[in-house]
């Protein structure tokens, strides 16, 4: 379980999930889940997974979907531990053994349990903290079948459902700061 300790001792988030709160202030992120694929004390990286497909024509066997705003030209598959390709990257335990692939047009690597982004976003470290404090970013959990088990118009509330969370009963205010 995670908590706002955690916060203040510059724990690595690498591997876990978060909500954005109804309220959160950049409204790009408005109804967002994301997954930190990187968290090296200094820079933060994450990824959307519960966007829409990329409106962009490129030929992969997978739908790609929003990943985030930045390098829209990488391709990342993350997936699970059933399938392993050797370039894959874990990125955390924490998270059921969940990799990190990316795809260029020669790689040749299918799997059943993958979910398949262009792009992603990055806030340096303190400012994604200050975030958290804020309330704008809700812990969720650790679990992979947030991305690979539900469908991806109802991870938003699915990720609060799974924390003990009603979305639709927050107040403004009402999310714990630390």
């Amino acid at each position: 379980m995670l908590n706002f300790y955690n916060f203040q001792h510059k724990q690595s988030y690498q591997g876990i999930f978060f909500a954005s709160s109804p309220f959160i202030n950049n409204r790009s992120f408005l109804n967002t889940v994301i997954f930190v694929t990187e968290d090296n004390q200094t820079l933060v990286y994450a990824i959307k997974i519960n966007k829409l497909k990329f409106p962009r024509e490129i030929k992969f066997s997978h739908k790609i979907h929003d990943g985030g705003l930045l390098e829209r030209d990488k391709i990342v598959m993350i997936h699970d531990k059933s399938s392993i390709h050797p370039n894959s990257i874990q990125v955390s335990s924490k998270s059921d053994d969940i990799f990190c692939l990316e795809l260029n047009e020669e790689t040749n690597f299918q799997t059943q349990r993958c979910f398949v982004v262009s792009g992603y976003n990055s806030w340096v470290y303190s400012d994604f903290m200050k975030e958290i404090k804020c309330g704008d970013w809700i812990p969720v959990g650790i679990s992979s079948s947030l991305m690979f088990d539900i469908p991806l118009l109802t991870r938003w509330h699915e990720a609060y459902r799974l924390s003990g969370i009603c979305p639709e009963f927050i107040q403004p205010g009402s999310i714990p700061k630390a």
